[in-house]
């Protein structure tokens, strides 16, 4: 889809749900395309979804920028794209997004940088991510084996 046609077509869907255009709602409604395109299989809803996280991202959101730099991550309505997700991984992170740490972790790892990688995942898991325990078992265990 074009950007051009969804600078009007997602404001127009936010006010025929009665939203407004914060960057909670661009964020809101970003969730319900991401959780119709997962469930569905609809790319169009992905990349709808990606746009609404983006545009919330880009207003300071830390979820919208969590989840679009999982999308980058991912290559989920977006192409992947390892350094637009340590961008908005990192500015999740830094408002104290436990996501963005985790996202931060990932990236880090991908880039062999294992320190780095063990710092942001320790915060992950301090603030008591689900997922960031594991990760960083594997980020650790990875640093045993090369000797780091």
């Amino acid at each position: 889809m074009e950007k051009e046609f969804l600078d009007v077509m997602v404001p127009e869907s936010l006010k025929q749900l009665g939203m407004g255009e914060t960057p909670e709602d661009y964020y809101t409604l970003g969730i319900r395309f991401m959780t119709a395109g997962m469930e569905n299989g609809d790319a169009g809803a992905l990349r709808i979804a990606m746009y609404c996280y983006e545009v919330a991202a880009e207003k300071g959101h830390a979820g919208a920028q969590s989840g679009l730099s999982s999308g980058f991550m991912s290559g989920m309505g977006v192409e992947k794209d390892m350094e637009r997700a340590a961008y908005w991984a990192e500015k999740a992170a830094n408002q104290g997004d436990s996501s963005g740490m985790l996202g931060m972790g990932i990236c880090c790892f991908h880039k062999d940088d294992y320190d780095k990688a063990e710092y942001w995942l320790k915060k992950a898991v301090a603030t008591g991510h689900p997922d960031a325990a594991a990760t960083l078992e594997q980020v650790i265990e990875m640093k045993r084996i090369l000797g780091k």
